[in-house]
């Protein structure tokens, strides 16, 4: 492909001058237009400004040192030619991690006010960076954005940075479970993603307790997403409340929400007469109607 860059100039009325088509932004400049005859010449000179997007932010990069397990700041370089003719409004911050190698949207509107401006170095730009997840390593980039045009193109992306180890921040959802084999209880939970760990030694603390009691009993399993508790047989299908936590080597996490499940049914039938008949277990009451 050639050179884009086509100047025209017409005389017909009420649309005299030289127009330039299919401008860029490196060809923002001043012009002269000349007018000879064999006898004198004029000219008269214009600047012209190609607006549209801004460009790229340069020089991105996170302060390693100032890190801790959940922010960082980012810092970057920004000079007024970048505007291409309009004040930058807004900047888009994507990151991508470890986990997640597909870039994604951090924040998308982060004012132009609120980056710090140094005053040493006034075309040096910082926002702290917040809510990240401990104990993953984050890459990051920029575009920047004006009212008119939108949003440019990205900055190149940054090394990688690792964020401090913590212990976890959430809670394992879908906590429940059931069924399972006579004298058990199972629970159950949807495992955390592997961002949310936030460090070594992770692993999952499930609690359970029968209905209307006090006492909670509890045992931390390592990372698995079931454990089975063996209630005895003569505990089936009965009530529980139960609740689990995420834990790692820097303490432990908020527990889930408490949630009720019952034991395993039993299986056989209970040889004694009660009121002059037999209890039958639920399982047993669904065997005989289809019989």
């Amino acid at each position: 492909m050639g050179e884009t860059f086509v100047s025209q100039s017409t005389n017909s009325p009420g649309s005299r001058g030289l127009y330039i088509v299919n401008a860029q932004f490196k060809h923002s400049g001043t012009y002269e237009c000349v007018a000879q005859t064999h006898l004198s010449e004029t000219s008269v000179s214009a600047h012209l400004t190609v607006r549209g997007p801004p460009g790229e932010p340069v020089g991105v990069y996170a302060d390693n040192v100032r890190r801790n397990s959940t922010s960082i700041h980012l810092y970057w370089t920004w000079n007024t030619v970048s505007d291409h003719g309009f004040p930058i409004a807004y900047y888009i911050l994507e990151a991508r991690t470890n986990y997640v190698p597909e870039w994604r949207v951090l924040e998308k509107d982060i004012p132009s006010e609120m980056t710090s401006q140094s005053p040493e170095y006034p075309d040096r730009r910082s926002y702290l960076v917040q809510n990240l997840s401990p104990h993953t390593a984050y890459s990051f980039r920029l575009r920047a954005g004006n009212i008119l045009f939108g949003a440019g193109d990205s900055s190149l992306p940054t090394s990688f940075y690792v964020m401090l180890p913590d212990k976890p921040k959430i809670s394992p959802e879908n906590v429940g479970g059931g069924g399972g084999s006579e004298g058990t209880l199972t629970i159950t939970w949807k495992p955390l993603n592997r961002a949310d760990e936030a460090g070594p030694g992770f692993g999952y603390e499930a609690f359970w307790r029968l209905l209307n009691t006090t006492k909670w009993s509890n045992q931390r399993i390592g990372n698995v997403t079931k454990h089975t508790v063996t209630v005895g047989q003569e505990m089936y299908f009965l009530l529980y409340e139960v609740k689990v936590r995420a834990y790692n080597n820097y303490g432990d996490g908020p527990e889930s929400p408490v949630n009720e499940i019952y034991s395993a049914e039993g299986g056989t039938l209970i040889d004694k007469q009660i009121n002059g008949g037999y209890c039958l277990l639920p399982t047993e009451v669904q065997h005989m109607l289809y019989e």
